[in-house]
């Protein structure tokens, strides 16, 4: 990989990747003949990524170009559980008359766990000035920092109401919120320590209109949110 992002061959990487990954979901609901409708389920996820990092090039500190070699072995492991219950109930269907509207929502407990550890081991052997690369004399450093590792666990509930109507037969219009996260991770730093990304987290709020006409040939929808 070509590290510095340039036309000149300065600072290139070699990665191997093994990857494995473990996912499934079970499902329960109900036989949808009634004003409640619902389902249920839990999810787990383990996802596990070893990288092997070859390094080979030219670094620039303190005024001097200087040529680096070194291997960073990475392992990370990512867990994802959670379980979650999504309902509908038809207000008409339920009192028997009245305006067609249902009332949906849902929630989702989830909780991830990631591990990342590595092995950073980086050397020097010789070194240039800057706009003098006839100038090599010999840099013999160890710029290495060592073992590294770290653990995170995150945890969010999320979940999605609202409402919709039928207000005639093609058409109907509805309004809704939503929660949505995205969970932390772990990453190596400069310093060769461990840094954290924190979870990401997003409120959605929604109305809007859908709708067909025509014998179903022409199709109107419309939306407006808030992020």
């Amino acid at each position: 990989i070509d590290a510095d992002g340039t036309e000149v061959v300065i600072l290139d990487t070699l990665n191997e990747f093994d990857r494995h990954q473990t996912t499934g979901e079970f499902r329960v609901s109900s036989q949808g003949d009634g004003a409640l409708s619902w389902i249920a389920g839990v999810f787990y996820s383990d996802f596990d990524m070893d990288v092997d990092v070859a390094l080979q090039g030219i670094a620039i500190d303190s005024g001097l170009a200087i040529n680096l070699t070194g291997n960073t072995p990475q392992s990370t492991d990512n867990e994802a559980r959670a379980a979650f219950l999504s309902m509908e109930y038809n207000l008409a269907q339920a009192l028997g008359s009245g305006p067609d509207v249902v009332l949906f929502g849902g929630v989702r407990e989830n909780k991830d766990k990631t591990k990342l550890s590595g092995d950073q081991q980086l050397f020097s052997s010789t070194a240039f000035p800057l706009g003098a690369p006839s100038a090599t004399f010999p840099l013999p450093l160890d710029l290495s920092k060592g073992a590294f590792s770290g653990s995170e666990n995150f945890s969010k509930t999320t979940g999605e109401f609202g409402a919709r109507w039928n207000f005639i037969e093609n058409a109907m219009v509805y309004a809704k919120y939503a929660n949505g996260y995205k969970a932390g991770k772990l990453q190596q730093v400069v310093d060769g320590s461990v840094g954290k990304v924190e979870p990401e987290q997003l409120d959605a709020y929604e109305i809007g209109l859908k709708s067909r006409w025509l014998d179903n040939s022409l199709q109107l929808n419309a939306a407006v949110f808030y992020y």
